[in-house]
Protein backbone atom coordinates (compact mmCIF):
# COMPACT_ATOMS: atom_id res chain seq x y z
CA UNK A 1 0.00 0.00 0.00
CA UNK A 2 1.58 3.39 -1.03
CA UNK A 3 1.05 6.78 0.58
CA UNK A 4 -0.71 8.64 -1.69
CA UNK A 5 1.28 11.30 -3.24
CA UNK A 6 -1.36 13.77 -3.87
CA UNK A 7 -2.32 16.27 -0.52
CA UNK A 8 -5.80 15.87 -1.27
CA UNK A 9 -5.99 12.57 -1.40
CA UNK A 10 -4.25 12.10 2.16
CA UNK A 11 -6.47 14.85 2.90
CA UNK A 12 -9.97 12.41 2.26
CA UNK A 13 -8.27 9.19 3.65
CA UNK A 14 -7.64 11.27 6.73
CA UNK A 15 -10.70 13.41 6.65
CA UNK A 16 -14.13 11.43 5.54
CA UNK A 17 -17.25 11.82 7.54
CA UNK A 18 -16.29 10.28 10.54
CA UNK A 19 -12.76 11.33 10.99
CA UNK A 20 -12.42 14.89 10.69
CA UNK A 21 -8.95 16.97 9.79
CA UNK A 22 -7.12 16.97 13.12
CA UNK A 23 -6.37 20.46 13.98
CA UNK A 24 -2.82 21.59 13.57
CA UNK A 25 -1.81 18.40 11.05
CA UNK A 26 0.40 19.19 8.24
CA UNK A 27 0.99 17.01 5.87
CA UNK A 28 4.70 16.24 4.89
CA UNK A 29 4.06 16.72 1.54
CA UNK A 30 3.17 20.17 2.12
CA UNK A 31 5.76 20.51 5.39
CA UNK A 32 9.19 22.32 4.33
CA UNK A 33 10.58 20.92 7.35
CA UNK A 34 14.32 20.43 7.07
CA UNK A 35 14.86 17.76 8.92
CA UNK A 36 12.14 15.94 7.23
CA UNK A 37 14.15 16.80 3.61
CA UNK A 38 17.29 15.96 4.60
CA UNK A 39 16.66 12.61 5.94
CA UNK A 40 14.54 12.14 2.46
CA UNK A 41 17.17 13.50 0.74
CA UNK A 42 19.33 10.49 2.66
CA UNK A 43 16.93 7.94 1.92
CA UNK A 44 16.24 9.07 -1.62
CA UNK A 45 20.30 9.14 -2.76
CA UNK A 46 21.02 5.73 -1.02
CA UNK A 47 18.09 4.50 -2.78
CA UNK A 48 18.91 5.64 -6.89
CA UNK A 49 22.52 4.43 -6.11
CA UNK A 50 22.11 0.70 -4.61
CA UNK A 51 19.03 -0.20 -6.80
CA UNK A 52 20.86 2.04 -9.88
CA UNK A 53 24.30 0.09 -9.19
CA UNK A 54 22.16 -3.42 -9.42
CA UNK A 55 20.02 -2.78 -12.52
CA UNK A 56 23.16 -1.43 -13.74
CA UNK A 57 25.25 -5.09 -13.09
CA UNK A 58 22.14 -7.20 -13.64
CA UNK A 59 21.97 -5.44 -17.26
CA UNK A 60 26.26 -5.60 -18.00
CA UNK A 61 26.95 -9.08 -16.88
CA UNK A 62 25.49 -11.69 -19.18
CA UNK A 63 26.33 -14.79 -16.32
CA UNK A 64 23.63 -12.40 -14.14
CA UNK A 65 20.98 -11.94 -17.12
CA UNK A 66 21.24 -15.18 -18.11
CA UNK A 67 19.88 -15.91 -14.56
CA UNK A 68 15.62 -14.95 -15.39
CA UNK A 69 14.88 -16.23 -12.05
CA UNK A 70 15.90 -14.68 -9.52
CA UNK A 71 17.68 -12.00 -11.21
CA UNK A 72 14.99 -10.57 -13.45
CA UNK A 73 12.96 -10.36 -10.41
CA UNK A 74 15.58 -8.38 -8.65
CA UNK A 75 16.15 -6.12 -11.51
CA UNK A 76 12.54 -5.39 -11.77
CA UNK A 77 12.24 -4.74 -7.88
CA UNK A 78 15.21 -2.60 -8.10
CA UNK A 79 13.63 -0.35 -11.17
CA UNK A 80 10.82 0.31 -9.12
CA UNK A 81 12.46 1.06 -5.69
CA UNK A 82 14.60 3.28 -8.27
CA UNK A 83 11.92 5.15 -9.61
CA UNK A 84 10.68 5.99 -5.99
CA UNK A 85 13.96 7.42 -5.41
CA UNK A 86 14.81 9.26 -8.32
CA UNK A 87 10.96 10.30 -9.38
CA UNK A 88 9.28 10.57 -6.35
CA UNK A 89 11.35 12.37 -4.01
CA UNK A 90 12.28 15.46 -6.68
CA UNK A 91 8.68 15.68 -7.59
CA UNK A 92 7.58 15.36 -3.64
CA UNK A 93 10.24 18.53 -3.18
CA UNK A 94 8.74 20.48 -5.94
CA UNK A 95 5.31 19.98 -4.64
CA UNK A 96 6.13 21.28 -1.19
CA UNK A 97 8.30 24.24 -2.26
CA UNK A 98 6.19 25.67 -4.87
CA UNK A 99 2.67 27.34 -4.64
CA UNK A 100 -0.81 26.24 -5.98
CA UNK A 101 -3.52 27.35 -7.47
CA UNK A 102 -5.49 23.94 -6.28
CA UNK A 103 -4.54 20.68 -4.17
CA UNK A 104 -6.07 18.83 -6.88
CA UNK A 105 -4.30 20.49 -10.07
CA UNK A 106 -4.50 18.02 -12.91
CA UNK A 107 -0.79 17.31 -13.98
CA UNK A 108 -0.20 16.94 -9.70
CA UNK A 109 -3.13 14.79 -10.21
CA UNK A 110 -1.25 12.74 -12.88
CA UNK A 111 2.10 12.97 -11.65
CA UNK A 112 1.08 11.37 -8.35
CA UNK A 113 -0.88 8.71 -10.36
CA UNK A 114 2.41 7.50 -11.60
CA UNK A 115 4.54 7.95 -8.41
CA UNK A 116 1.53 5.88 -6.69
CA UNK A 117 2.55 3.34 -9.48
CA UNK A 118 6.13 2.89 -8.65
CA UNK A 119 5.66 2.56 -4.54
CA UNK A 120 3.13 0.15 -5.34
CA UNK A 121 5.13 -1.74 -7.62
CA UNK A 122 7.88 -2.10 -4.81
CA UNK A 123 5.58 -4.57 -3.30
CA UNK A 124 4.05 -6.20 -5.80
CA UNK A 125 7.61 -6.97 -7.18
CA UNK A 126 8.83 -7.90 -3.80
CA UNK A 127 5.82 -9.99 -3.20
CA UNK A 128 6.64 -11.41 -6.55
CA UNK A 129 10.53 -12.10 -5.71
CA UNK A 130 8.75 -13.53 -2.55
CA UNK A 131 6.60 -15.96 -4.66
CA UNK A 132 9.47 -17.15 -6.54
CA UNK A 133 11.85 -18.35 -3.76
CA UNK A 134 8.72 -19.93 -2.22
CA UNK A 135 8.39 -22.16 -5.00
CA UNK A 136 11.96 -22.70 -5.57
CA UNK A 137 12.51 -24.06 -1.91
CA UNK A 138 9.11 -25.64 -1.16
CA UNK A 139 8.60 -27.29 -4.72
CA UNK A 140 11.89 -27.38 -6.66
CA UNK A 141 11.63 -29.87 -8.85
CA UNK A 142 8.32 -28.62 -10.23
CA UNK A 143 9.80 -25.11 -10.31
CA UNK A 144 12.99 -26.48 -12.27
CA UNK A 145 10.48 -27.56 -14.91
CA UNK A 146 7.82 -24.50 -14.94
CA UNK A 147 10.07 -21.87 -14.52
CA UNK A 148 11.83 -20.50 -17.24
CA UNK A 149 12.99 -16.78 -19.03
CA UNK A 150 9.73 -16.35 -21.04
CA UNK A 151 7.59 -16.93 -17.85
CA UNK A 152 9.84 -15.02 -15.51
CA UNK A 153 9.08 -12.15 -18.08
CA UNK A 154 5.21 -12.57 -18.00
CA UNK A 155 4.98 -13.11 -14.28
CA UNK A 156 6.90 -9.59 -14.20
CA UNK A 157 4.68 -7.91 -16.52
CA UNK A 158 1.43 -9.07 -14.13
CA UNK A 159 3.50 -7.26 -11.35
CA UNK A 160 3.35 -4.45 -13.10
CA UNK A 161 0.52 -4.54 -15.08
CA UNK A 162 -1.52 -5.43 -12.29
CA UNK A 163 -0.08 -2.26 -9.83
CA UNK A 164 -1.50 0.03 -12.77
CA UNK A 165 -4.67 -1.52 -12.89
CA UNK A 166 -5.56 -0.75 -8.85
CA UNK A 167 -3.80 2.26 -9.08
CA UNK A 168 -6.40 3.55 -11.83
CA UNK A 169 -9.43 4.28 -9.45
CA UNK A 170 -7.75 6.76 -7.34
CA UNK A 171 -7.00 8.75 -10.19
CA UNK A 172 -10.42 8.68 -11.40
CA UNK A 173 -11.73 9.60 -7.79
CA UNK A 174 -8.89 12.49 -8.26
CA UNK A 175 -9.90 13.54 -11.33
CA UNK A 176 -13.56 13.44 -10.40
CA UNK A 177 -13.02 14.96 -7.17
CA UNK A 178 -15.34 12.01 -5.73
CA UNK A 179 -16.69 12.43 -2.42
CA UNK A 180 -15.63 10.80 0.80
CA UNK A 181 -17.34 7.27 1.08
CA UNK A 182 -15.80 6.59 -2.66
CA UNK A 183 -12.10 7.51 -1.18
CA UNK A 184 -13.45 5.47 2.10
CA UNK A 185 -14.42 2.33 0.00
CA UNK A 186 -10.91 2.58 -2.26
CA UNK A 187 -9.07 3.25 1.02
CA UNK A 188 -10.58 -0.14 2.67
CA UNK A 189 -9.35 -2.28 -0.40
CA UNK A 190 -6.15 -0.87 -0.70
CA UNK A 191 -5.65 -1.66 2.51
CA UNK A 192 -6.48 -5.49 2.07
CA UNK A 193 -4.58 -5.60 -1.15
CA UNK A 194 -1.06 -3.51 -0.24
CA UNK A 195 -0.74 -3.78 3.15
CA UNK A 196 -2.53 -6.91 5.08
CA UNK A 197 -2.01 -9.52 2.09
CA UNK A 198 1.83 -8.74 1.60
CA UNK A 199 2.59 -9.05 5.16
CA UNK A 200 0.30 -12.28 5.70
CA UNK A 201 1.73 -13.55 2.19
CA UNK A 202 5.51 -12.70 3.15
CA UNK A 203 5.11 -14.43 7.03
CA UNK A 204 3.75 -17.60 5.36
CA UNK A 205 6.26 -17.87 2.85
CA UNK A 206 9.18 -17.52 4.70
CA UNK A 207 8.05 -19.12 7.32
CA UNK A 208 7.95 -22.11 5.19
CA UNK A 209 11.39 -21.57 3.78
CA UNK A 210 12.59 -21.64 7.44
CA UNK A 211 11.44 -24.65 8.20
CA UNK A 212 12.54 -26.41 5.13
CA UNK A 213 16.00 -24.56 5.33
CA UNK A 214 16.03 -25.87 9.02
CA UNK A 215 15.04 -29.69 7.80
CA UNK A 216 17.73 -29.37 5.16
CA UNK A 217 20.30 -28.08 7.24
CA UNK A 218 19.91 -30.93 9.65
CA UNK A 219 20.25 -33.34 6.83
CA UNK A 220 23.18 -32.19 5.53
CA UNK A 221 25.05 -31.83 9.01
CA UNK A 222 24.29 -35.52 9.44
CA UNK A 223 25.55 -36.52 6.26
CA UNK A 224 28.57 -34.36 6.21
CA UNK A 225 28.95 -35.82 9.85
CA UNK A 226 29.28 -39.60 8.09
CA UNK A 227 31.66 -38.09 5.95
CA UNK A 228 34.32 -36.39 8.08
CA UNK A 229 34.00 -40.18 10.37
CA UNK A 230 35.01 -41.73 7.46
CA UNK A 231 37.38 -39.49 6.09
CA UNK A 232 39.11 -37.42 8.87
CA UNK A 233 40.65 -35.47 5.94
CA UNK A 234 37.55 -33.61 5.52
CA UNK A 235 36.18 -33.01 8.67
CA UNK A 236 36.90 -29.37 8.13
CA UNK A 237 34.88 -29.17 4.80
CA UNK A 238 32.21 -30.35 7.16
CA UNK A 239 32.61 -28.11 10.05
CA UNK A 240 32.39 -24.98 7.53
CA UNK A 241 29.50 -26.23 5.85
CA UNK A 242 27.16 -25.44 9.81
CA UNK A 243 26.42 -21.82 8.90
CA UNK A 244 23.54 -21.05 7.38
CA UNK A 245 23.55 -17.61 5.41
CA UNK A 246 19.95 -17.80 4.32
CA UNK A 247 18.45 -17.57 7.75
CA UNK A 248 20.22 -14.43 8.22
CA UNK A 249 19.14 -13.20 5.47
CA UNK A 250 15.53 -14.56 5.34
CA UNK A 251 15.38 -13.05 8.77
CA UNK A 252 16.40 -9.54 7.85
CA UNK A 253 13.94 -9.82 4.79
CA UNK A 254 10.95 -10.23 6.98
CA UNK A 255 12.15 -7.90 9.46
CA UNK A 256 12.57 -4.56 7.78
CA UNK A 257 9.70 -5.23 5.58
CA UNK A 258 7.02 -6.11 8.51
CA UNK A 259 9.05 -3.02 10.35
CA UNK A 260 8.26 -0.50 7.57
CA UNK A 261 4.45 -2.04 6.61
CA UNK A 262 3.56 -2.52 10.47
CA UNK A 263 3.47 0.83 10.86
CA UNK A 264 1.68 1.63 7.21
CA UNK A 265 -0.96 -0.67 8.54
CA UNK A 266 -1.51 0.95 12.01
CA UNK A 267 -1.44 4.38 10.26
CA UNK A 268 -3.65 3.51 7.48
CA UNK A 269 -6.15 1.73 10.39
CA UNK A 270 -6.20 5.11 11.87
CA UNK A 271 -7.51 6.81 8.76
CA UNK A 272 -10.39 4.62 9.00
CA UNK A 273 -10.88 4.64 12.64
CA UNK A 274 -12.38 8.04 14.47
CA UNK A 275 -11.10 6.78 17.78
CA UNK A 276 -7.55 6.73 16.69
CA UNK A 277 -5.33 10.07 16.24
CA UNK A 278 -2.71 11.01 13.89
CA UNK A 279 0.33 13.29 14.97
CA UNK A 280 1.89 15.27 12.49
CA UNK A 281 5.24 13.66 13.48
CA UNK A 282 4.42 9.90 13.49
CA UNK A 283 3.12 10.81 10.19
CA UNK A 284 6.62 12.13 9.47
CA UNK A 285 7.72 8.72 10.11
CA UNK A 286 5.25 6.56 8.58
CA UNK A 287 6.34 8.45 5.39
CA UNK A 288 10.23 7.92 6.21
CA UNK A 289 10.09 4.01 6.97
CA UNK A 290 7.64 3.30 3.92
CA UNK A 291 10.20 5.13 1.57
CA UNK A 292 13.13 3.45 3.53
CA UNK A 293 12.19 0.49 2.63
CA UNK A 294 13.51 1.07 -0.64
CA UNK A 295 16.26 1.32 0.28
CA UNK A 296 18.08 -1.70 1.49
CA UNK A 297 16.25 -4.14 -0.79
CA UNK A 298 19.12 -4.24 -3.29
CA UNK A 299 21.62 -4.82 -0.36
CA UNK A 300 19.46 -8.23 1.33
CA UNK A 301 18.19 -9.44 -2.22
CA UNK A 302 21.77 -8.67 -4.23
CA UNK A 303 24.65 -8.29 -2.63
CA UNK A 304 24.09 -11.67 -0.42
CA UNK A 305 23.72 -13.17 -3.58
CA UNK A 306 27.26 -15.25 -4.19
CA UNK A 307 26.77 -14.49 -8.10
CA UNK A 308 26.56 -10.74 -6.94
CA UNK A 309 29.41 -10.93 -5.12
CA UNK A 310 31.73 -12.56 -7.32
CA UNK A 311 30.25 -9.94 -10.53
CA UNK A 312 30.59 -7.03 -7.59
CA UNK A 313 34.28 -7.94 -7.22
CA UNK A 314 34.90 -8.43 -10.61
CA UNK A 315 33.68 -4.85 -11.62
CA UNK A 316 36.13 -3.29 -8.64
CA UNK A 317 39.12 -4.95 -10.06
CA UNK A 318 38.52 -3.66 -13.50
CA UNK A 319 37.91 -0.12 -12.24
CA UNK A 320 40.94 -0.28 -10.35
CA UNK A 321 43.06 -1.43 -13.40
Amino acid sequence: MEVHEDNATLQHAQGNASMPMMPGFESPLLSRQPWYWIVRSVIALVTIFGNGFVIYLISARQVLREQASPNWFVMSMALADFCVGAINFPLNMLYAFTPHESERELHWVILGFFMNIFLDASVTNLSLLTLDRYLAVVHPFKYENFMNPSKALLFIVLAWGVTIILEIPYLVLDVQNASDEAYFVNLIIYMAIFAFLPSFFMIYSYARILCIARRHKKKIRKEKKQIASNNPSRKRMAQSGNKNGALVTVGTIVGIFLLCNSAMQYHLTCFISPYCEITSTSFYVFLLLRYLNSTPNFVIYAFMKKDFRRELRKSIRRALR
